[in-house]
């Protein structure tokens, strides 16, 4: 009997119920005094009263059936929705990024409105903020709520990069679900408005569309770290699961209380997310100015590091910014020892500096931690192809391209190593895969020119040159002096038996831009330059860099 009186009032019932008996009660006291001067007959009383007692039960019924929420009328689905919460917030706390890897057992969604394996993807959320420049903002908060929900132990929470893809009502939740292997999906809005934030979220069930849980939060902009807990902690109670005091702790060691400094990291990690010279630029900008103002900010100077990385990779390969990498990754392991991304961001500056064995270490730790991040995954098995580790190699990318189901970079270095073993079968698997991957990726960035190159080798592979072509020379099209577009170029024409023209585009990158020795000599997709002079000579140029470990395959 407790049990049904809570769920009457979870579902407002009692509310309506009152509400209901208040506004009849005031239409018959107006009817009595109203209708007599305006000489309605004497029954129109007693209808009005007839009718206010028979639309009781129904709206009784309707109080029961559906809620009203901030984005329109629902049904409601029964136990684990929440209630609006109340302003201002509790104090903040701090988020984590952390992830966890999805399953690898395919599951389907439960029947039930809370699926029985609990697992999830966190979309990116719709910007309604006046000025609608508040996309950054956004993304950000998906990712950090999806750090907060990989917490949470039980529950497989989809990779951020994967989900992000997603935006809230731009796709049916059904295909989500199914292209993400989750049973359940988080979706949202942000209004952002001066200091004023209004998050309005909700957690669907892909098997029937229904909402299971769902709230709004009206806080203040420094509140948001606790909105952010608060609808984690919520949509664990709409699983029956806990939270995790060490991750907790864990990510207030990484995070900050300083709003402006979380604001300009989320900025950074919105341009981390777009790999071009110039983003990782303004991704540096954002960085440095985040730990400028909390210089305690652990996932900002990992931020920083990694966007050196990229920026010395891809554009510019100046003392300043191989040092400035070195610093900040040091900083964020100093600061936080057991942080992954501390751990991610030393290991690609050891990688800059050559001592793989190093790097290994680090990313290896990185997975240790959080075996979600498939960051580490992807470029442990980068450092295990330039030392010459096949096997393990393989092992490595399989599990980054577990982690990151739409993921087709992974995806798409496996063929090649696999090619080195001699399984045929294998290699015909992962390029059809990494293929399916990228022009997944295509449909939503056309301008994606490293999905073009990639996809240009997968095709040569499975055998379709004409499409190979096509798609090599749209790659070119779009950043015919992109360092990767050119090295990845050089590979394709290698394969494709047109050697000068593989060398051209080799040559046609600065020397510091090269790949490494280890990797150059271990890329089996150059297999037919070996002993030409003018490869030989790229080696020698290829030594003569120093710190000439960058590898932009």
């Amino acid at each position: 009997m407790a049990g049904f009186a809570s769920e009457l009032r979870r579902r407002k019932v009692v509310k309506v119920a009152l509400a209901y008996a208040l506004v009849a009660w005031l239409l018959i006291q107006i009817a009595e005094t109203t209708f007599e001067p305006l000489r309605l007959p004497e029954w129109s009383v007693t209808l009005v009263v007839m009718l206010a007692i028979l639309g009781f039960p129904l709206a009784l019924v309707l109080a029961w059936i559906f809620e009203v929420t901030p984005d329109g009328v629902r049904r409601d689905s029964g136990p684990g929705h929440g209630e609006e919460t109340p302003w201002p917030a509790p104090p903040p706390a701090e988020a984590s990024s952390a992830r966890r890897p999805p399953s690898p057992d395919r599951g389907t969604a439960s029947d039930l409105a809370v699926p029985s394996s609990p697992s999830v993807a966190v979309l990116s959320f719709a910007d309604l903020s006046p000025e609608q420049d508040q996309d950054y903002f956004c993304r950000g908060l998906a990712e950090e709520i999806s750090g907060a929900l990989a917490r949470i132990p039980g529950l497989r929470v989809a990779s951020r990069v994967s989900a992000g893809q997603f935006r809230h009502g731009g796709a049916d939740v059904a295909e989500i679900g199914e292209r993400l292997n989750v049973s359940t999906v988080v979706e949202g809005s942000v209004r952002k408005a001066g200091d004023q934030l209004r998050v309005t979220t909700q957690l669907v069930n892909v098997s029937d569309g229904f909402q299971i849980w769902g709230d709004r939060y009206d806080a203040e902009l420094s509140d948001v770290f606790a909105v952010q807990d608060r609808i984690a902690e919520s949509i664990a109670a709409a699983f029956e699961l806990g939270s995790s005091p060490d991750g907790q702790a864990q990510a207030r060691v990484q995070g900050t209380r300083d709003v402006e400094a979380y604001d300009y990291y989320l900025k950074g990690m919105s341009y981390l997310d777009r790999i071009t010279g110039n983003n990782m630029g303004f991704a540096r900008d954002m960085f440095r100015k985040a730990v400028a103002r909390d210089p305690r900010f652990t996932r900002a100077w990992a931020g920083l590091a990694i966007a050196g990385f990229m920026y010395y990779q891809w554009m510019d390969d100046a003392e300043e910014v191989f040092r400035e990498t070195d610093e900040a990754s040091q900083k964020a392991l100093d600061l936080c020892g057991e942080s992954a991304l501390a751990h991610l961001a030393r290991g690609l500056s050891m990688t800059m500096q050559k001592s793989l064995d190093e790097a290994a270490f680090h990313l290896e730790r990185a997975t240790e931690l959080e075996p979600g991040l498939f960051e580490a995954w992807y470029y442990y098995g980068r450092v295990a192809i330039q030392q010459g580790r096949t096997e393990a190699a393989i092992r490595l990318m399989e599990r980054a391209a577990s982690v990151r189901p739409t993921d087709y970079q992974s995806a798409m270095l496996l063929p090649q190593l696999y090619a080195e073993l001699g399984d045929t079968a294998a290699v015909t698997e992962w390029s059809r895969t990494g293929l399916e991957r990228a022009q997944r990726q295509l449909e939503l960035h056309p301008d994606d020119h490293r999905a073009h190159y990639l996809a240009a080798g997968a095709l040569l592979t499975l055998g379709d040159k004409a499409a190979a072509r096509e798609a090599i020379e749209k790659a070119m099209a779009l950043d015919s002096d992109d360092p990767g577009m050119l090295y990845n170029g050089a590979c394709f024409f290698a394969r494709a038996g047109e050697l000068e023209r593989a060398l051209d585009c080799l040559e046609r990158s600065p020397a510091s831009r090269l790949p490494a020795r280890e990797w150059m000599e271990n890329d089996s997709d150059l297999q037919n330059l070996r002993d030409h002079p003018r490869f030989l000579a790229l080696l020698a140029q290829s030594d003569r860099c120093r710190q000439g470990a960058d590898t932009p395959a």
